[in-house]
């Protein structure tokens, strides 16, 4: 896992105990500091890495998978 994969995964784990519920990519965007475009090439990249997970269909599902857990 790189650097900016594991901010990816702090933010996201960071979201769902501060919300209760993932984060949406312009959440991540702000609390990254990076454009809606790069998350979702860093988040497609560390679902592709298993980093990640989502439900397809389904708002505000992204979490943090037991291989990227602390």
């Amino acid at each position: 896992m790189n650097d900016k994969q594991a901010k990816l995964i702090q933010a996201v784990a960071a979201h769902w105990q501060l919300h209760g519920q993932g984060p949406t990519y312009e959440d991540l965007g702000s609390a990254l500091g990076v454009t809606r475009a790069a998350v979702d090439w860093h988040t497609n990249r560390a679902i592709d890495a298993g980093l990640l997970t989502r439900v397809p269909g389904r708002h505000y599902d992204l979490r943090v998978t037991e291989k990227a857990a602390p």
